[in-house]
């Protein structure tokens, strides 16, 4: 049966459907059928929504500090709860939903989240400190949000690799920078060539297949 999505609250009703190759999902009609397919695009565009509410919140934060309205240390807690939620949610959002998800999917988001904490950490005795200014902090908080993007991305490689996908295609957007253009050039090339994504702000994504033989 399909899985029920993980972000029911930032993303449209989404099902897992384990009968298409790798997984796909779904979207789940107000009868609680199921109904078309849901592209790559689609996803990537939600997320994409999703990440630039996380960053604004994430900035409002750090406004936050700086009116005095919150200490840094409030600040850092209330960082790592809303990274923690994120990284997670992304990162079950990639493997095909909450049925999906095992010790080593938590073990792997824990590994990102602790790199990610310590980064966060960095930024607050530096803001503390004085070091950055109040407009580089609040800028900084607000990039945290595109590390959760590349949870996505890494769990959809894998999960396509035990499905047996072999090969990928970086596919850009509208307005997407030379790098990531230059990428999608390559065509079909072996799956995890490219790694999305490429720079802050990247929203590219990937189609997959097996290889003709």
């Amino acid at each position: 049966m399909p899985s029920p999505s993980p972000l029911k609250g930032d993303l449209p009703g989404y099902a897992w459907d384990t009968r298409m190759q790798g997984g796909r999902y779904r979207i789940v009609n107000a009868d609680g059928s199921l109904g078309r397919l849901v592209s790559e695009e689609e996803i990537a565009d939600n997320l994409r929504t999703m990440y630039e509410r996380t960053a604004d919140q994430f900035a409002a934060l750090a406004a936050a500090v700086v009116v005095g309205d919150i200490t840094a240390s409030l600040f850092q807690r209330a960082m790592m709860e809303q990274l923690k939620n994120l990284h997670l949610s992304t990162a079950v959002l990639g493997a095909g939903g909450w049925d999906q998800a095992d010790k080593r999917l938590y073990g792997r988001v824990g590994r990102t989240l602790r790199d990610e904490y310590r980064y966060l950490a960095r930024l607050t005795r530096q803001f503390e400190a004085g070091e950055i200014t109040p407009e580089q902090a609040i800028a900084r908080a607000g990039l945290y949000a595109d590390g959760a993007y590349g949870q996505y991305r890494r769990e959809t490689d894998r999960r396509m690799r035990l499905a047996g996908v072999q090969e990928e295609w970086l596919r850009t957007e509208p307005g997407a920078c030379n790098v990531c253009r230059l990428a999608e050039s390559d065509g079909w090339v072996d799956l995890g060539t490219h790694e999305i994504p490429k720079h802050p702000s990247c929203r590219c994504h990937k189609e997959y297949r097996i290889r003709d033989e």
